[in-house]
């Protein structure tokens, strides 16, 4: 967010946020944190040839357009974002991603609950293996559960 109380119609009202008020900009931003692309959010998604079908994914491929496909890029992102249709046809262009996931996007992938995890103590994990997709899933308990979701590169090694 960039703080903003003025009168403007692309401000937004985010009231998690520590400046709940202001432009809400996407950016794409590499290790050193140089930011090589950004989106200021006008209150819809992004016009975008393959959407995946959801506003948070599309932006995510429309900040990932002028990437060129193949080269083995790395996006790491936060659970607004990630999604596995999303990182599915990120890994078509040769995008590979990591992110945390919301625990109802995995619709179907069964993985131990938080309370059992609580019960083996804080630092247990279960994880999931997807046979077609080699999606990787794993739960993994610090103060609350987290889940993380990744895509293995066509080389790596995914047995359980």
């Amino acid at each position: 967010m960039i703080p903003y109380k003025g009168k403007n119609r692309l401000k937004q009202y985010i009231p998690k946020k520590p400046k709940n008020w202001g432009f809400k900009v996407l950016a794409r931003c590499g290790v050193s944190g140089i930011t090589y692309d950004f989106h200021v959010y006008e209150g819809k998604g992004p016009n975008v040839h393959h959407s995946c079908g959801y506003q948070a994914g599309d932006f995510v491929i429309k900040l990932c357009e002028s990437l060129l496909t193949g080269h083995n890029f790395k996006l790491y992102f936060d659970n607004w974002f990630t999604h596995l249709d999303l990182q599915l046809y990120q890994r078509t262009l040769g995008i590979w991603s990591v992110g945390t996931v919301r625990f109802n996007r995995l619709t179907g992938c069964i993985l131990k609950s938080e309370k059992e995890l609580k019960k083996m103590g804080r630092g247990s994990s279960d994880m999931a293996v997807d046979a077609n997709s080699r999606f990787v899933v794993v739960r993994w308990l610090d103060n609350s559960a987290v889940q993380l979701g990744r895509l293995p590169s066509r080389t790596e090694n995914c047995a359980v």
